[in-house]
């Protein structure tokens, strides 16, 4: 099965259920107009605007033999998804996201080809 598709079962059960088609969710009006949630008056930065420096490669490499190295290695922050997988399970399309540029670019002097 590739990576991102739905068997059979998970597309019928979708298609089944239209949660917009009952109604009003909301409990109460409270929740519009109600308390500012933030601590602060700054709003929150999400991690997608702090990850800048991104990097996309194919690897047959394990994904925790990554991980272990950008835990040991990188001064900032860092993030790894896996886009998709061959039909072997062994060839992974992988895109990181770090925080730092030096770390993307250790990164790729340690693991480019």
């Amino acid at each position: 099965m590739k990576l991102g598709s739905f068997s059979k079962y998970q597309q019928e059960r979708r298609s089944d259920s239209d949660r917009r088609s009952s109604g009003e969710r909301r409990q109460s009006a409270e929740g519009a107009a109600g308390a500012e949630r933030r601590v602060s008056g700054e709003r929150r930065v999400g991690d997608r605007r702090i990850m800048r420096y991104g990097v996309r490669f194919a690897t047959r490499r394990s994904i925790v033999m990554i991980e272990d190295f950008l835990d040991a290695e990188c001064k900032g922050d860092w993030h790894v998804f896996l886009e998709g997988i061959d039909d072997n399970l062994d060839k992974k399309k992988v895109r990181l996201m770090f925080e730092l540029e030096e770390d993307k670019n250790l990164f790729l002097e340690r693991f480019r080809k």
